[in-house]
């Protein structure tokens, strides 16, 4: 074995004895978000569109890829400083002795066929990021406790059938995933786990969320495509909330308790059972995405103009037939989506929406537009597809900076085609 002592390094290499080294081997800073961000329905043209939050099973390690990151056999370090973040695909039979790392250890063991955790990980007392996903995991090793400086655990895509209480005994755990396993029920210890700000538990079979509501001071919660029929009143418990996705459920009711999210910046229901909207949602002044979008909604409630922090609404796929004019106070709004309701009519107060930029409203029966939409200057996608139009006003070619209209079926002359093309020469127009 090759011993290298006090020497400034950049790569590490395996079969190799380290002392009093330091280590430059800094890895890419990679996010982690499971979903695709709410609200996001830029890319639709004439004839399809994609929903603002389509759920996105995808996976990809915010680790980096396997074939990115090195993996060392055999290597030892001891009294080594390694600086930045530093991340591996494997670390068969090394040893860290009184090491240090100014930045993020990484250990990505994705895709493996992994049945259980390799013992040598649990010797790794200094992992601060460990992904498991996409193996065949179902158990936990009861020294897992030995991970005492590991932040952040992905598990999902494994055979887990039971909430790990060996991950309660990680006294700094902040982010922990565990979608796609076939978890039923949460235990009651949830409350021991002090640290835990992000948890992401979607496509499971979980039903009741009583046990979550003893994390306080969670941040982001996901549960998109599980069971989950309601939100219990003790949801008022979770003020540290910031991130909210339930997507996938069968939630018809919501508890007036959400309300006292204060925190809440993004709350994603879509594909529920909603019929009917509180007015306690009006409370939530901090929220910037709202995503309702694929549930039972007919009629909307005037609070929803008390959302002035509101950049994104997505109600699209509900059977409203009527808009509220407090809709119009919504100044923070960038991207409205009203596409398959049963809207009749476009009120006058959404063209005091000086900040919008998206507003999509296809498949609709909106018969006319008033000449004030030409107050829409900062709009760049406009979509009319498939409504009742029988006249355009010719102010929508005050739209300078608009970048697609789509007009599909509107009762248009050749003549008033040629026109608005003509006036809006940089932007597609589909008739």
């Amino acid at each position: 074995m090759e011993k290298i002592n006090k020497k400034i390094l950049k790569n590490i290499q395996k079969d190799t004895f380290y002392e009093g080294c330091t280590f430059y081997c800094e890895s890419k800073d990679y996010e982690y978000s499971y979903c695709q961000e709410d609200g996001d329905y830029y890319s639709y043209d004439s004839y399809s569109y994609e929903s603002d939050d389509d759920y996105d099973t995808s996976y990809d390690s915010p680790y980096g890829y396997e074939d990115e990151l090195p993996s060392i056999e055999n290597s030892h370090f001891k009294n080594c400083s390694f600086r930045g973040n530093i991340a591996f695909s494997g670390l068969e039979n090394c040893t860290f002795v009184n090491c240090g790392f100014s930045g993020e250890f990484r250990l990505n063991l994705s895709e493996r066929d992994l049945e259980k955790i390799p013992n040598y990980v649990l010797d790794i007392e200094y992992l601060t990021c460990l992904d498991l996903a996409f193996n065949n995991i179902s158990d936990l090793p009861q020294h897992l406790s030995k991970l005492k400086h590991l932040k952040e655990l992905r598990l999902c895509y494994n055979k887990i059938s039971f909430f790990p209480e060996e991950l309660l005994v990680l006294p700094k755990l902040e982010i922990l995933d565990l979608s796609n396993n076939e978890i039923i029920d949460l235990p009651c210890e949830l409350e021991n786990f002090k640290s835990l700000k992000q948890l992401f538990l979607n496509n499971c079979r979980i039903t009741n969320l009583r046990e979550l509501t003893n994390l306080p001071d969670l941040e982001i919660l996901e549960l998109c495509q599980n069971n989950i029929s309601s939100l219990p009143p003790s949801f008022k418990k979770m003020q540290s909330l910031k991130i909210l996705r339930l997507h996938y459920n069968e939630i018809n009711r919501l508890p007036i308790e959400l309300g006292t999210l204060k925190s809440l910046n993004i709350l994603g229901l879509s594909n529920n059972g909603i019929t009917k909207l509180i007015p306690e949602l009006g409370l939530l002044c901090s929220l910037k995405i709202l995503d309702l979008s694929q549930n039972r909604i007919v009629e909307l409630i005037t609070e929803l103009g008390k959302l002035h922090n509101l950049e994104k609404l997505d109600l699209s796929t509900n059977t409203i037939t009527k808009l509220v004019p407090e809709l119009g106070k919504l100044q923070s709004l960038t991207k409205l989506n009203l596409y398959n309701n049963m809207v009749e009519s476009f009120p006058l107060e959404l063209c005091d929406l000086m900040n919008v930029e998206v507003m999509f409203l296809g498949f609709n029966k909106i018969n006319t537009l008033p000449p004030q939409i030409s107050q829409l200057q900062n709009l760049k996608r406009l979509n009319l597809y498939d409504n009742n139009l029988k006249n355009v006003p010719i102010e929508i070619c005050q739209l300078q900076n608009l970048q697609e209209l789509n007009l599909y079926a509107a009762k248009c002359t050749d003549e008033q085609k040629k026109l608005i093309k003509s006036r809006l020469a940089e932007c597609k127009v589909y008739f």
